[in-house]
């Protein structure tokens, strides 16, 4: 035991915390703080006393006891909280939290957080049903039609009647109550269902108008809506000036050369755009599907034990972003609040939901891997790298710098070993999950290419495979990590 401290434990009720007393002996901070003194005296002139030779008492009545203690504290903290930690066994998950100091008598008290404790229970028998996304032939040419060839139509007048997709000129007058609120209002819009023009529900009355009709209809304001102070109901009326339609382009071999060279033909163009889909569906209900297994994981009694410190500052670092984002944009912290209409506490309220599902997931996947004994393969690498670039829009020299940062490179291989260890509560979850035993995790990534099919764990992608990696992403463009990626899978 230190003869230096005296360690007391503090009550608590916060789970996987422990409390700390910290008190300095007096026989050591006595001798501390002669050695503060005798330094301090190098520094300041006593009359009568050569640098570093003045008596402690001197010093002590020149500078007071009180700035003493102080300056032993900030050169001594580390080592004396060090030294605590030591004498009643605990090791620290997080930083720790400084809770009071008391600077004569000299003690100090810390929150110290400890490591989650997850109770995956029979994790490995939850089944949740999977159906395999699919992408049908209409979804396929309304895809190639709206959002590739729609690019290179044109608009075209026509007479008749008005369809979703339509770009209609019309005139609107909007009657609540004894109040006019709109009178021959223009409105011209690229109609789509859902959108909110005026009133909801307006656009859904126009298709089938034509060209010179002119419809009188009543719609409910919403409560939430200004123009509800008038009256519940409004009266409607619109009159089509003009639709225009646009026409596109036929997909013929010539325009599919210029639009994906890879493909020869319109047939193997639909099929490329088909497989992209495929991607796109399959990445969209892998996450509603996780959500499905991690909500039946609760209901069967996984549990997760955290300290609540680590919360706590996840949501003050929330904040302190958004007071930061307010001055990007000009604005003090007040008035962003204002113009968000929530208080602060709404806004930490908000935060504090999101972040603890956050991290009940991520402790709940640090558990798996531990458990399982995994390690990210190389293409989970290439999905955390890409995942990056997509999300920030980075240009390969802004990545290319990033990857030469070492903490960036271990948030890439963190961020790859979550999905590999989502991929095998996919698999558990699909019935379809075996645990490997040591010798079959040599496996390669060709045999471990996707968790669903069973074949796991692979072995971890080599410094050699991350550094081909990055060189693959940073040599290309950024539209060109869709390519790298499907290379990478194939």
């Amino acid at each position: 035991m230190s003869a230096r401290i005296h360690v007391e434990e503090l009550p608590t009720d916060k789970p996987r915390t422990r409390v700390l007393k910290v008190q300095v002996t007096e026989e050591a901070l006595q001798k501390g703080l002669r050695q503060v003194a005798r330094a301090i005296s190098r520094q300041i002139q006593i009359p009568g006393f050569r640098p570093g030779r003045a008596p402690y008492e001197l010093v002590e009545r020149r500078v007071g006891r009180i700035t003493l203690i102080r300056e032993f504290l900030e050169r001594h903290f580390d080592e004396l909280l060090r030294e605590a930690l030591e004498q009643v066994d605990i090791s620290p998950a997080y930083p720790v939290e400084l809770l009071r100091i008391e600077l004569d008598p000299l003690f100090f008290e810390v929150e110290v957080p400890l490591a989650p404790v997850v109770d995956l229970d029979n994790y490995l028998e939850v089944r949740v049903p999977y159906e395999e996304p699919e992408v049908t032939d209409e979804e396929v040419e309304r895809f190639i039609r709206s959002e590739i060839l729609a690019h290179r139509g044109t608009w075209e007048t026509v007479e008749d009647a008005v369809q979703f997709g339509d770009r209609v000129e019309a005139i609107v007058t909007i009657k609540v109550g004894s109040e006019e609120v709109e009178s021959d209002q223009a409105l011209s819009a690229e109609l789509e269902e859902g959108l909110e023009y005026y009133l909801p529900g307006l656009v859904e009355e126009l298709p089938g108008m034509r060209p010179g009709e002119e419809k009188t209809l009543t719609l409910p304001v919403p409560e939430s809506h200004p123009w509800r102070a008038h009256g519940e109901e409004a009266e409607v009326t619109v009159k089509i000036r003009e639709v225009k339609r646009r026409r596109v382009p036929e997909l013929t071999p010539e325009l599919v050369k210029e639009l994906e060279p890879e493909a020869s033909d319109p047939e193997e163009f639909r099929q490329i755009i088909r497989e992209r889909l495929e991607q796109g569906y399959r990445e969209r209900y892998r996450k509603e599907y996780l959500d499905k297994v991690f909500q039946v994981l609760r209901e069967r009694g996984v549990t997760v034990e955290y300290p609540p410190l680590v919360l706590d500052r996840l949501v003050d670092e929330y904040v302190e972003d958004l007071k930061r984002y307010a001055q990007r944009m000009g604005l003090s912290y007040e008035e962003f609040l204002r113009a968000a209409e929530k208080t602060e506490e709404e806004l930490r309220q908000e935060a504090r939901e999101s972040y603890a599902e956050n991290l009940w997931r991520t402790f709940v996947l640090s558990e798996i891997i531990e458990q399982q004994q995994l390690a990210p393969r190389e293409n989970d690498l290439v999905d955390a790298a890409a995942g990056y670039i997509w999300r920030y829009n980075l240009s390969q020299d802004q990545f290319a710098r990033l990857m030469k940062d070492t903490s960036f490179q271990e948030d890439l291989v963190q961020e790859a070993l979550r999905r590999r260890a989502e991929d095998v509560l996919i698999a558990i979850a699909r019935g379809e999950w075996q645990q490997a035993t040591s010798e079959e995790a040599a496996g390669t990534d060709e045999e471990t290419e996707e968790a669903s099919e069973g074949a796991e764990p692979s072995s971890p992608a080599t410094d050699e495979e991350m550094t081909d990696m990055t060189a693959e992403l940073t040599a290309a463009p950024t539209t060109e990590v869709q390519e790298i990626k499907e290379a990478k899978e194939a």
